[in-house]
């Protein structure tokens, strides 16, 4: 079964768009109620994501995360995955106690492999998901992968060990930096890459949706993703999502229904 899901990305003032991993503030936990009616588009999906990509933070600007978080999340009853600036185990076991049911690691897959060891004794390997940022090399169709909110080249992709990393997760989640919110559609030429690594762990797919035929472009080049994500705000909040879905749905997709009733 496919999933559909959204991700929200919080600096620690404020929940942000993200254009090639550039931000600019939009608003906080109130504002996506208010304005998006966020709880309602929350029955759209199957699951959530909230970024922590505060690169400078504070102990009161977590505090406000978590806040928001708590917040933004009171009614939506979706699995809730929350990642960004876990650097040990007591950062993970905060996001858990504060209603994550899996947490995202980033960076510290390419430093910390004992840290994902720990993180799987302690929650499972069910809960921890592993992000890899992808950037087009320059003059090939070759990627990198980046750390550190994209700023610190790793290596090429194909270098990366993923048989190691599988057995120290659930899930890989594949980011385009290069089409991050440009709402022009997913990177295929990234996606063929990927589906030449031919992982056993189910795959995540985000950057660069903008409407409803660029997750059906992806379905049909790449049937066994299992989770479609996009963070793009303006673009897919209010009944959007809805009619994502059912779109998918129509298609032959594998995604579970929903109520239509929860549209209005």
């Amino acid at each position: 079964m496919k999933r559909l899901i959204f991700t929200l990305y919080h600096d620690g003032t404020s929940f942000c768009l993200s254009r090639n991993f550039n931000l600019q503030h939009v608003g906080n936990s109130q504002w996506l109620k208010n304005n998006y009616g966020f709880s309602n588009t929350s029955s759209a999906i199957d699951e959530l994501f909230i970024l922590n990509v505060n690169r400078k933070e504070t102990s009161t600007q977590l505090d406000f995360f978590l806040s928001e978080v708590r917040s933004l999340t009171s009614d939506v009853f979706v699995p809730i995955t929350i990642g960004g600036q876990i650097r040990d185990i007591n950062r993970a076991s905060l996001y858990f106690k504060n209603g994550a049911d899996k947490v995202l690691l980033n960076s510290s897959c390419h430093y910390d492999k004992e840290l994902m060891r720990s993180i799987c004794r302690h929650y499972g390997r069910q809960s921890l998901v592993s992000g890899f940022d992808c950037k087009k090399a320059s003059a090939s169709f070759d990627y990198n992968v980046y750390a550190n909110n994209g700023e610190k080249l790793i290596c090429p992709i194909k270098q990366i060990d993923f048989a190691s990393v599988q057995e120290l997760c659930g899930e890989i989640l594949f980011q385009s930096i290069d089409n991050d919110g440009n709402g022009s559609g997913y990177d295929m030429n990234l996606v063929s890459v990927i589906k030449e690594l031919e992982l056993d762990n189910p795959v995540i797919l985000t950057g660069g949706a903008g409407k409803p035929e660029h997750f059906v472009e992806l379905c049909s080049s790449y049937p066994m993703v299992s989770g479609i994500s996009t963070g793009n705000l303006f673009n897919f909040l209010g009944g959007a999502l809805f009619k994502v879905r059912q779109n998918l749905i129509d298609l032959g997709n594998d995604f579970p229904s929903f109520n239509h009733s929860q549209i209005y």
